[in-house]
């Protein structure tokens, strides 16, 4: 059986980190009524890159679920601060939760999975998509707080300045000259911080 595993963030999206006065080194100049405008552009390039990478920039909750558990479960979100609970459905189909001394978090710069510990296996599950259900904290920021943002590394920080401003300088749908979809320097940073099948 092929693994599917699905991620989902968990309520509300957090406050975009950046803000339309972080661009102004990016070479873009708004007038206030374009504001708004930029704000929900840069909150687009945020999410874009967390889509684009499976990273995520300030903490959020996410439920990672899996079909499958075989020696290691790999976490699609990252970076991984904790997980809170691991949940399975037993071979009746009801819920239980899954012992902490069962599994241990590994984390590394390509991304996290669920181990088992020495001795340990999973219990018997029903076949289902939804079988494992892992609920985590992932960001590089505890919280919006500037010492906290500070944590988010430089690179995807410009990464996502330069792709909100070719969202902001490139709204039109006919150019006289040819557009990218995205600016190769984002292209790159993506590139390397894609979270990886470990």
């Amino acid at each position: 059986m092929m693994p599917l595993i699905h991620s989902q963030r968990l309520g509300n999206a957090v406050a975009c980190p950046f803000a339309d006065s972080d661009l102004r080194g990016h070479g873009v100049i708004c007038e206030d009524d374009d504001r708004p405008l930029l704000n929900g552009m840069i909150d687009a390039a945020v999410r874009r890159f967390e889509q684009d990478t499976g990273r995520v920039l300030v903490n959020q909750e996410w439920r990672v679920t899996a079909n499958q558990w075989s020696g290691a479960l790999v976490l699609p979100v990252a970076p991984v601060l904790s997980v809170t609970e691991v949940r399975y459905r037993d071979t009746d189909g009801a819920e239980q939760v899954l012992s902490t001394a069962v599994y241990r978090l590994h984390t590394s710069n390509a991304g996290a999975r669920l181990l088992l510990n020495a001795g340990q296996s999973l219990p018997a599950t029903q076949a289902a998509d939804d079988c494992f259900a892992v609920d985590l904290q992932a960001g590089y920021a505890a919280d919006g707080s500037q010492a906290e943002l500070a944590k988010i590394p430089a690179d995807i920080v410009l990464a996502v300045k330069c792709l909100a401003a070719h969202y902001f300088e490139n709204r039109e749908v006919v150019t006289p000259v040819q557009l990218y979809e995205t600016p190769m320097a984002y292209r790159v940073v993506v590139d390397s911080y894609r979270v990886a099948e470990l």
